[in-house]
C-alpha cells in the first residue's frame, strides 16, 4: 500500500474497501493507524457499494486477462496497463475520469511530447459546478 499508493499519489485521508480478509487483517489495520489513514469497509450487503466495487474487479480481471493472451511474462506491466485504462475511463459520478478529475489535466501519452502536443489542464471547481447544475 505504502509504495504503490502513498508514494506515487500520495497519502490519502480514508480508503473504502470491501470486508476481504486482505483489506481486514491486523497487519492492514495497524498499517493504517500508524499512517493516520481511517479506514471505511462497505457492508456486505449493501449492494450499491459492493456492487461499484465488483464492477470495477470485473472489468479490471476482463482487461487483466486481454493483456496476458499477448504476453502472460509481463504480469506487472499489465496490471500497471489495465489500472490506467480503468484510471482514464469516463466516470459517470465524477463527470470525467478519476485520472482527469485527481491530476487536473489530460494524461500526457508518449507519443504527444515526439509530436510536441500542449499540454491541456482542467479546472476542478469549474467541473465541480457545472456537475451540480446536471
Amino acid at each position: 500500500i505504502k509504495r504503490q499508493i502513498f508514494e506515487k499519489h500520495g497519502k490519502p485521508e480514508c480508503i473504502l474497501t470491501d470486508c476481504g480478509k486482505e483489506f481486514t487483517a491486523k497487519e492492514v489495520a495497524d498499517f493504517l493507524n500508524r499512517e493516520n489513514v481511517q479506514h471505511t469497509t462497505g457492508s456486505p450487503y449493501h449492494h450499491q457499494t459492493t456492487g461499484a466495487v465488483e464492477r470495477v474487479n470485473k472489468t479490471f480481471m476482463n482487461k487483466l486477462r486481454k493483456l496476458a493472451e499477448f504476453n502472460k511474462n509481463k504480469c506487472r506491466e499489465h496490471v500497471q496497463m489495465a489500472t490506467l485504462s480503468i484510471n482514464l475511463s469516463f466516470h459517470r459520478a465524477l463527470g470525467t475520469s478519476p485520472f482527469i478529475w485527481k491530476e487536473e489535466r489530460l494524461p500526457e501519452l508518449p507519443f504527444e511530447r515526439k509530436m510536441n502536443i500542449q499540454r491541456i489542464f482542467v479546472n476542478k471547481k469549474e467541473m465541480i459546478q457545472k456537475r451540480q447544475k446536471i
